[in-house]
């Protein structure tokens, strides 16, 4: 399962950052089964989260993880993959980037 989740991790990352190329930030790449997100839109995190759901994709806040007062300028988001197909992952960061920045 691990060999299978690090692939699609490889997929989602290598679409992200030729759909977003400059225009977002990922990390957490080594966490398994998610990555963080921080889109560079101008968007705050309940925009980017509400305008996902409008095109049928779930994206989780991280804020409720940070320390009180401690919420960063640029809205992190984490974007879970584990159930997803590479057909899914790559279909939702197409819609994500139309959505956020067309």
């Amino acid at each position: 399962m691990k060999q299978i989740y690090n692939q699609k991790m490889q997929v989602l990352t290598a679409k992200i950052q030729t759909t977003f190329p400059e225009r977002a930030r990922i990390f957490g790449e080594e966490a398994g089964q998610s990555l963080l997100l921080q889109p560079n839109n101008g968007m705050s995190e309940e925009e980017l989260i509400q305008s996902a759901l409008e095109i049928g994709v779930k994206v989780y806040p991280i804020s409720p993880y940070y320390l009180e007062g401690q919420n960063p300028k640029t809205p992190t988001l984490i974007l879970g993959f584990g159930q997803l197909t590479r057909n899914e992952m790559t279909d939702a960061i197409n819609r994500l980037y139309i959505k956020w920045y067309t």
